[in-house]
């Protein structure tokens, strides 16, 4: 029996539609995850665990090279309010950046005593992935780099891509919880007040879960395709479709 050709369509990196000349439509899911396999939405692959469909797909897929991306997150000693509004970011001063490696799988923390290291291990990384890091992070930390520009280093800003796609911005914990089930368990002013009384190991801890939820938005939306929020304005959950730079 003749095989049905098809066509292929990429949706994301990991997320294709297949199309088959009988008009029927599967969907093939590649897994980056070693304990998940590759999925299709086929007869057969239900049947056997395996299709054409996926041999198909992981052919044209380029083989993965090893990925270094850090994500990261800047907790600060002064609030807007202190340093005369948002127009000076540049003046609230780190407390504390924490990073995540996917090369080395651990987190990391700098202090503003040491963030040429920090610059040092950024410049070596594929991609560096961030909330509000262009207009906020990247901000707070130039200053003490005046010789070199972060705005020249490949970045992926989650809140700057949802904002080009619906027009506004949408906080980091609400996207957590509609996409991940998770919430943040402190806000920026509770670090800087942390700050003040000393207590840079909660600040330390803060900043490596909203590195984790970060890390972990990145990754679901690389893997479909899309983010999901919560739309109070027609009481329902909706998804942002997102585009994801190749690595």
């Amino acid at each position: 029996m003749k095989e049905e050709q098809f066509h292929i369509e990429s949706n994301s990196p990991l997320l294709f539609t297949i199309k088959t000349s009988s008009e029927k439509i599967y969907k093939v899911l590649i897994s980056d995850d070693l304990f998940e396999s590759h999925t299709c939405t086929c007869p057969v692959y239900k049947a056997k665990g395996m299709c054409h469909h996926i041999e198909a797909v992981l052919n044209r897929v380029p083989e993965k090279k090893e990925e270094d991306i850090i994500y990261l997150d800047v907790e600060t000693q002064l609030s807007a309010n202190e340093v005369g509004g948002w127009n000076n970011i540049e003046d609230m001063k780190v407390a504390v950046v924490v990073i995540y490696s996917s090369k080395e799988d651990k987190f990391e923390h700098y202090s503003e005593e040491n963030l040429m290291l920090l610059v040092n291990k950024l410049q070596k990384a594929n991609l560096i992935v961030g909330f509000n890091i262009k207009r906020f992070d990247y901000r707070v930390i130039q200053p003490y780099i005046p010789d070199f520009s972060l705005s020249s280093l490949p970045a992926y800003d989650i809140l700057h891509e949802v904002y080009k796609k619906l027009g506004h911005r949408i906080s980091l914990n609400a996207l957590a919880k509609t996409t991940l089930s998770v919430e943040k368990s402190a806000d920026g002013l509770q670090s800087i007040e942390w700050f003040k009384n000393g207590e840079i190991e909660k600040i330390i801890e803060y900043c490596k879960q909203d590195v984790t939820i970060t890390r972990d938005l990145f990754l679901y939306g690389r893997k479909y395709g899309y983010l999901k929020y919560y739309d109070k304005k027609q009481d329902k959950i909706r998804t942002v479709n997102l585009d994801f730079p190749s690595i």
